[in-house]
């Protein structure tokens, strides 16, 4: 099976030593929203991702090195410039994804390093920024859109004024921006209604909708350097061309419905007859200043960004939905991944034991199920969105015995690969609709679906549009493998071929599953945020209390070789019970009294335990049974949620962390005898 450009990723070291710090493994891609050049030295090229994340290459994007920038997790970075005078100085705008415009951290970010170290500008915190415009002639001359109208600076950012009035009802939500070259008080805004210009810096301005197809999105808008006169916008609804400074426009033809979403229009640094536009469904060019159009490479990327080489206009790049960093030597006709060091992928799981495996969501044809054979160093993906039955991956777990066999969850029910992940199969009874009878009930899968429960009638199982939250199989029974759902929890003996529900449970909504490694008979679930503990394979459960109230379930896990000893990550610390759920005591020791959101318990050396709070970002470990707790090494990742922790090898000596939009990353630990 062949897919596009940038499934194979090939993931190197970072350190050959090993012991130093975290190491980043890919696998590499996913979404990229802004990508800059310096005009001076075109291998020197820098990346911004929608969810606050920079990396920055000196080699042409063959290589990047994430640099982490201090901010909330959920603070969108909308915009970002460059000084065309001086790249090491550089802007970026950011708004709060969710309180839009109440948010302390919002506003203008500036480096003057290349990007190591960033300064809010005082003047703009709580802006909701979402667009910034600079030009070559001006670098001290900045433009920013807000949610709340079009602010300046004539100093490079020291100083702003308003250039919109505070009170108008339509000259919000600036998305885009452009400075006249060679006018300073010529500005054009975009906003989700339609453009605006000012002639005098921002006094008065005016509606400039003449030609425009009513309530189009401004995505992105371009000034010729040359002839000033000639405005080019795209939009939802495609690319417009002026040739009177908005004052009328002129829709371009020729390019299908389907591509007309252009996000970015940019006009060639050697060639100014030639502009890229970057749509959703791909790169199209003009080479008569955006009269006709064509699409020279027919693969539809989806386009947010471009930059063109001033010194070899053949040399493009591109920053991408899912496919990451693209390059081009051929003036777009062709296009090569430079993702190597680079990852924002939605990554839900991974799997450490004998072949990895590990999972994405909403990645198109450039994310799904990707392995490696040789613990992370590269990974290929097996199975992208197509291969899965258009379906995303949410939990994974492979046979012990088998590592060809992995089953999966989905949202709309469950899948299984008998080779290693590359052809899935639906296991019947977990797809869309509910059997009653012979009679099949069809489910809108773009509406809310309530489920009317009867005493009369019992839905077969899995025979619901399920989630499948989480799977595992048994160590002590092979062909054991038992099933978290949004509707109870399933158990099946033959690897998945049938299931059957653990009716003791009813249809409620399980979102975890651990499995005892060593007592096969005891398990625990997270249900409805209420930890519940069985000794006897499903059969009785029993709720645990912490005497906690309002105390929140993050982790749990069994001590590997002990049949009572249970540990618990919470919202009010690390939890250890020594009589099977019965009690519990915080542990503390030395940790502090903040959230737990992940711990791992090595199953070679019972007395060491690692825990990790995402609030912090720092890690803990034990090597006394958790009496005491001693800071761990969290070098490398720097800004990075953890979504799970977990070990390989005989020797539990490698550590593994996959964290939320970064990726893999490996430590190495010391010979156990070198760790006391």
């Amino acid at each position: 099976m062949r897919f596009p450009v940038g499934i194979l990723v090939a993931c190197l070291l970072a350190s050959s030593a090993g012991w130093a710090q975290w190491e980043p493994l890919g696998p590499y891609g996913g979404h990229a929203l802004k990508i800059l050049m310096d005009s001076a030295n075109p291998q020197r090229l820098y990346v911004f991702t929608k969810n606050g994340q920079y990396y920055r290459s000196n080699n042409g994007g063959r290589s990047w090195d994430f640099i982490p920038i201090s901010l909330p997790r959920n603070a969108a970075v909308n915009a970002a410039v460059l000084d065309p005078g001086n790249a090491e100085i550089l802007y970026i705008g950011v708004s709060d994804q969710f309180m839009r415009g109440r948010g302390v951290f919002e506003g203008i970010y500036r480096s003057v390093d290349g990007g190591r170290n960033w300064t809010q500008l005082p003047q703009t915190s709580n802006w909701s920024v979402l667009s910034l415009a600079i030009t070559t002639d001006r670098p001290q001359d900045i433009a920013a859109g807000t949610r709340d109208g079009v602010f300046r600076s004539r100093n490079g950012g020291k100083d702003w004024k308003r250039c919109s009035p505070a009170d108008h009802p339509e000259l919000k939500n600036v998305v885009s921006l452009a400075l006249d070259p060679l006018a300073p008080d010529v500005i054009y805004a975009g906003t989700p209604h339609l453009p605006w210009r000012t002639l005098d810096g921002g006094a008065h301005w005016a509606s400039i909708t003449e030609g425009m197809i009513d309530d189009s999105d401004i995505f992105s808008i371009a000034v010729d350097r040359e002839k000033v006169h000639m405005i080019y916008a795209s939009a939802c609804s495609g690319i417009y061309r002026s040739i009177i400074r908005g004052t009328r426009w002129i829709k371009v033809q020729g390019i299908p419905g389907s591509n007309r979403r252009t996000h970015i229009l940019l006009q060639d640094p050697v060639d100014p007859n030639v502009l890229y536009a970057g749509t959703t469904q791909g790169l199209w060019k003009s080479e008569d200043r955006g009269t006709t159009w064509e699409k020279p490479n027919p693969y539809p990327y989806s386009i947010n960004c471009i930059v063109v080489s001033p010194l070899d206009n053949q040399l493009l790049y591109m920053a991408t939905d899912r496919s990451g960093i693209l390059k081009s030597t051929d003036g777009g006709k062709t296009f090569e991944a430079n993702n190597q060091g680079f990852v924002n992928r939605n990554l839900t799981q991974l799997l450490t034991e004998g072949r990895f495996y590990a999972s994405s969501v909403y990645d198109g044809d450039f994310g799904g199920i990707f392995s490696s054979q040789n613990e992370g160093q590269s990974w290929e993906l097996t199975a992208n969105y197509t291969a899965l039955l258009d379906r995303n991956i949410i939990s994974m777990a492979v046979a012990p015995q088998n590592p060809d066999l992995i089953v999966a969850g989905t949202y709309e029910g469950m899948m299984r690969s008998l080779d290693g992940g590359v052809n899935w199969q639906l296991i019947q009874g977990s797809d869309f609709g509910w059997s009653q009878g012979t009679r099949r009930i069809g489910v809108d899968k773009s509406k809310p679906r309530v489920q009317k429960q009867t005493s009369e009638i019992i839905p077969p199982p899995l025979r619901m549009a399920l989630r499948f939250n989480d799977l595992t199989f048994s160590k002590t029974h092979p062909g054991v493998l038992y099933a978290a759902s949004s509707a109870g929890l399933f158990r099946s003996s033959d690897n998945g071929e049938s299931w059957q529900r653990v009716s003791s449970l009813g249809s409620r909504d399980i979102s975890r599953i651990v499995l005892h490694p060593s007592y096969p008979d005891w398990l625990m679930i997270l249900v409805s945020g209420e930890l519940m503990i069985s000794r006897n394979q499903g059969k009785q459960w029993t709720t645990t209390n912490f005497e906690t109230p309002g105390i929140q379930i993050y982790h749990f896990a069994f001590a590997p070789q002990a049949v009572g000893q249970l540990w618990a990550g919470t919202s009010h610390g690390l939890f250890q019970s020594t009589d099977g759920g019965r009690s519990w005591m915080r542990k503390k020791g030395g940790l502090p009294f903040a959230p737990i959101h992940n711990l791992y318990l090595s199953f070679q050396n019972p007395e060491e335990i690692f825990v990790q709070s995402n609030g912090s970002g720092q890690l803990y470990r034990t090597l006394d049974g958790g009496s005491t707790w001693e800071p761990f090494d969290t070098r490398g990742l720097e800004n990075a949620a953890v979504q799970s922790f977990t070990a390989t090898g005989s020797s539990d000596r490698d550590l593994w962390i996959l964290a939320e939009n970064r990726g893999v990353f490996r430590y190495r630990l010391q010979p156990a005898a070198a760790s006391k």
